[in-house]
């Protein structure tokens, strides 16, 4: 006699068990031989239903039976899923979630057909999902591929059938790609794509979905703009036109651009008086046409050349290649610039002279005058000028642009337009290479032994060169003040720049001087270090946190860069006695402990164990000049698993196990011989450490000869039972659980044996467990150094 035994009530006082009894008896009897007929056997043909969703109608089941007549009646083995009602019951109307099981019968007829053999058939009932699934606009036939979207009601992960779209028109329309969600027209028509949905472990197919669109056919034009844009045409892209129509586009191209048409359509540009073909507002009229035609336009950039020259008093030769000339200070010169290539009329008042890119007082904003002289398309501007100081001078013109045009400037690069070289001379002058007296602003507050650039001055007061020098140890000085210094006596004009450069003294709160001497007038620039006041503060720091570590691993932070002082500071690490932390000046491979000195710019990294605790952290702070950084390293929390419990009606014995598909598959295909009793606690598939306490193996054996599986936490006991191996099967590890107390959220496991056999039974059931034991027919079993029959910790489920 084997009894199951499942949690009881706090209050439940009685020991339940199921005792079989079977009875044999044996007859032996000498009867004569009658001669009977024989029963037909007949058969039923019965086809598994589909899955359907529990928001689906009842339907009516189909069965074909044999030959006596009698009709197929249908029962529900599965009530609590579905139910069998109506004429003969088959009528299945679904009313939970779940493996829905049919059976079919027919009864015999007399002597004449034996009753069939009964038939079942199983399906599931499954959630129901829905389709939406929108209107489609209407399309042009000759439209490029589209996509099409629907949405299920169906959600969750289990919600993993995709909408799959299929055309019930393929003389009009084709689908294809992802899930047929690309459908591309063929012929003008009516387009019909339907949604589906298929079924899956949770949910069933839904209903299918049409949606119908028409395809229209269509003459157009196809408008577009080659290259970089430059401009817009009004209208653009695909316009539909009658047949035997034409259509206007408006041009609106960007300042300095005219548009330039091409394409199958023809047309031409329309003569608006003013407007050059092209430019903005211009419009173009295409040829009536009877089928399909493009237009394009392109946007060409229009940039008139300008040339200048330059002659004394004369303003009608225009020189393509101007040379240079000449003139006496105070004389009148006149300069002309002439505009080749522009588009439209050129607007007055739109071209300047300058000298050397200043402009030229008097010569700003000249009116031009149409030149047909050179081409048709040529505007001249003149200049006269007696304003030009001595010297030589690059004179150039500008043109601003306008509306139609972009801007045009002569420079001497620019070939063919180049700038006109102009001198401007006078009488030797009386040389004068004494400057007016000029200074430099003393800097102080300086580090240490750096270059220190002083102000820029600009020589002024001499018409000649004169020389220039340079007196201090480490100066120098620079004309133009380009970067370039020398120490080297040199020559300046008036006018030019120049500046002085002078390395700081390596000591504190010092002051070194340069003297520069320019035509016998010198100045001296002063430059003073700073005072030194130590800073042993850095500026703050921190090191990363790193996640998801495991127990007892080493690993190092981040490098850091100390920043923000002047003098060496003190560095020292502090963590918990239960780490191990060290750090490494320049991150290099030696780390220490002991306290030592750091200077600015150096990098620091620290190296930490991390905790021995599943799910802890270990923390150590590294300090520096009084600043602290935090180095964090967070374990990994391993979660346990759930674990559990099957009655075995054939043993009377219970089953444990953390495969969730072996106790599926067990419960659900032999529910009757193995009862499912839900999760009753919760493991670990691995060994780990938490609140300072090291899970243990917890082994699983296999006797054979009572048909049950053994438990134990108990190595020794583990290994003297499987060298048994005739009667007992090792299945090694199991799981890992706690061996004692202390772990918080944990509670005991309890172990059992039932007196005089090799029967245990084990649950987390406290009040079960003391039900049993006090029965005395079932004895507690526990670890040593544990309560009595705690065999470990587990998980609550």
């Amino acid at each position: 006699m084997y009894a199951k035994f499942t949690p009881f009530p706090s209050s439940s006082t009685t020991l339940f068990s199921r005792i079989c009894v079977g009875l044999i008896f044996s007859f032996n009897l000498t009867l004569a031989t009658p001669v009977f007929a024989v029963p037909a056997p007949q058969s039923i043909t019965f086809t598994t239903p589909s899955d359907i969703a529990l928001t689906d109608p009842a339907f009516t089941a189909i069965a074909t039976g044999g030959g006596s007549g009698n009709p197929v009646t249908f029962i529900s083995n599965t009530p609590a899923v579905c139910t069998a009602t109506g004429a003969n019951g088959a009528t299945i109307t679904p009313v939970g979630l779940g493996f829905c099981s049919i059976a079919a019968n027919q009864a015999g007829l007399g002597v004449t057909f034996l009753a069939a053999p009964t038939v079942t058939q199983a399906f599931f009932i499954k959630l129901g999902q829905t389709i939406t699934f929108g209107a489609l606009s209407t399309k042009i036939a000759d439209d490029p591929p589209f996509e099409v979207t629907a949405t299920s009601s169906a959600t969750g992960i289990n919600a993993t059938s995709p909408i799959t779209f299929t055309s019930l028109t393929l003389s009009v329309c084709t689908t294809g790609g992802v899930n047929g969600s690309t459908v591309t027209l063929i012929n003008a028509g009516v387009c019909t794509i339907q949604a589906n949905q298929a079924s899956n472990t949770t949910y069933a197919a839904a209903a299918p979905v049409n949606q119908s669109f028409t395809a229209t056919p269509v003459t157009k034009v196809t408008a577009s703009i080659i290259g970089a844009a430059n401009g817009s045409i009004t209208p653009f892209g695909r316009i539909l036109v009658l047949l035997e129509d034409k259509t206007e586009f408006r041009i609106s191209p960007n300042p300095g651009y005219l548009a330039q048409v091409g394409g199958t359509c023809g047309g031409a540009f329309v003569n608006m008086g003013g407007i050059p073909p092209g430019g903005n507002n211009s419009v173009y009229v295409i040829a009536p046409f009877t089928e399909n035609c493009s237009v394009t336009f392109t946007f060409v950039a229009q940039r008139p050349t300008l040339t200048i020259s330059g002659v004394l008093g004369v303003t009608t030769p225009v020189l393509a290649m101007p040379t240079p000339t000449s003139s006496v200070e105070n004389t009148p010169v006149t300069f002309a610039a002439t505009l080749r290539g522009a588009v439209g009329t050129v607007d007055s008042a739109v071209l300047s002279f300058f000298s050397d890119g200043a402009s030229i007082s008097g010569c700003e904003n000249r009116p031009v005058v149409f030149a047909p002289i050179d081409d048709a398309s040529a505007y001249r501007a003149t200049c006269t000028t007696s304003a030009l100081a001595r010297g030589t001078r690059i004179i150039t013109a500008q043109f601003a642009g306008n509306a139609n045009n972009f801007a045009a400037t002569t420079d001497a690069s620019a070939i063919p337009s180049q700038a006109l070289t102009h001198t401007v001379t006078t009488a030797p002058p009386i040389p004068d290479t004494t400057p007016d007296n000029f200074s430099f602003i003393p800097q102080s507050g300086l580090t240490l032994s750096v270059a220190a650039t002083s102000n820029v001055i600009t020589v002024t007061g001499i018409n000649t060169s004169t020389t220039i020098s340079i007196n201090g140890v480490g100066s120098a000085y620079s004309i133009g003040c380009n970067g370039v210094f020398t120490s080297t006596t040199s020559s300046i004009n008036n006018g030019e720049s120049v500046c002085v450069r002078q390395t700081t003294s390596g000591l504190n709160n010092t002051t070194v001087t340069a003297t520069l001497t320019i035509g016998g007038v010198s100045a001296t620039f002063s430059a003073t270090t700073l005072s030194f006041i130590p800073d042993t503060t850095p500026d703050a720091f921190g090191f990363t946190t790193i996640s998801g570590a495991m127990a007892g691993a080493t690993l190092i932070s981040n490098a850091i860069t100390v920043s923000g002082i002047n003098s060496p500071a003190p560095i020292s690490i502090d963590a918990p006695a239960s780490t191990t932390a060290a750090f490494s000046v320049g991150c290099d491979s030696t780390f220490t402990t002991a306290p030592t000195t750091i200077t600015n710019g150096a990098r620091v990294c620290v190296r930490l164990t991390a905790n021995a605790n599943d799910g802890a952290s270990a923390k150590a702070n590294l300090v520096i000049g009084g600043v602290t950084g935090i180095f964090t390293v967070e374990n990994a929390t391993i979660a346990p698993v759930k674990r559990f419990r099957i009655y075995i009606s054939s043993t009377l014995g219970h089953l444990f196990t953390t495969d969730e598909n072996e106790y599926n598959v067990l419960t659900i295909r032999s529910p009757t011989i193995y009862l499912a009793e839900g999760v009753d606690h919760r493991v670990y598939r691995s060994a780990l450490m938490r609140d300072n306490q090291v899970t243990v193996p917890y082994y699983r054996l296999y006797l054979r000869g009572i048909r049950q599986h053994f438990w134990t936490t108990d190595a020794n006991e583990y290994n003297a039972l499987r060298a048994d191996t005739t009667n007992v099967g090792d299945d090694g590890i199991d799981s890992y659980i706690f061996l004692r107390a202390g772990v918080a959220g944990t509670v005991p496991l309890y172990r059992m044996v039932l007196t005089g056999t090799a029967i245990h039974h084990w649950t987390v059931d406290a009040n079960e467990f003391n039900v049993l034991t006090s029965s005395g027919v079932w004895l507690g079993e526990g670890a040593a150094g544990n309560p009595p029959g705690v065999t470990g910790y587990v998980w609550p489920r």
